[in-house]
């Protein structure tokens, strides 16, 4: 295994988890939704583990922690454009807007995120001797804490009737049905050509889903829209 590639994933994995840790707090700051709110609490804990994690693995491995690459320095400028984002949202924008601002960020984040500890996985699958055993024990330890295991993505969703852009993982095309009383929008995910149906919200709705041994577990919040959980 090209062991440079190695030095560099740990690199921006690094780098973006301490672009998390802000995108995290300024996201804490747009959050209007108390339960969204202390979700994101959570996960910025989550996140400040991962950089711990990680700074032990550059530490048993004997790397600098602190060195610079082209591709550690872009995924930097990511991590920085997504906080100016939200910033710009609080401050020009109402706070409704800053809050779907704020989703649409951490769902970035966490998408670049999985991706990061997915590698790392398969990085130590490939490793030998130390190393494998490093990268082995740090990917387990952020599968048995992270967002189950890796990732809880939140998002709010339109401010209208239901329209829904979910970011699920792949797989086959599926549909939702939830309560009744307006009309159906269906919405293609950015990620898949997964479908989720939803009836109900006349303003903002939150999905919340939680990837966990193959099942995804949906909580959907809004107003008018009592709690609904369904697994598939």
């Amino acid at each position: 295994m090209e062991q440079a590639q190695v030095k560099e994933l740990l690199l921006q994995s690094l780098e973006h988890e301490r672009g998390g840790i802000q995108v995290y707090e300024n996201a804490i700051k747009c959050a209007l939704n108390d339960d969204l709110k202390e979700e994101w609490e959570k996960y910025l804990q989550q996140t400040r583990n991962h950089e711990r994690i990680l700074l032990r693995v550059f530490q048993e491995l004997g790397l600098d922690a602190e060195e610079q690459s082209p591709g550690r320095g872009i995924v930097k400028q990511l991590g920085q454009a997504l906080v100016q984002a939200m910033q710009t949202a609080q401050k020009a924008a109402k706070p409704e807007a800053a809050e779907l601002v704020a989703c649409e960020c951490v769902v970035l984040a966490e998408t670049k995120d999985h991706a990061d500890w997915e590698l790392i996985t398969k990085a130590a699958e490939k490793a030998t001797g130390k190393q494998r055993t490093t990268l082995q024990a740090a990917a387990d330890e952020v599968g048995e804490n992270k967002r189950a295991p890796v990732a809880d993505v939140c998002k709010i969703i339109n401010r209208g009737t239901a329209a829904i852009h979910a970011h699920l993982r792949r797989g086959e095309r599926r549909k939702f049905l939830d309560g009744a009383r307006q009309r159906v929008k269906q919405i293609q995910s950015h990620l898949c050509p997964r479908k989720l149906r939803l009836r109900g919200a006349k303003k903002k709705v939150f999905v919340i889903y939680v990837r966990n041994s193959g099942k995804i577990r949906l909580t959907i919040l809004g107003e008018n829209l009592q709690v609904d959980r369904c697994v598939i």
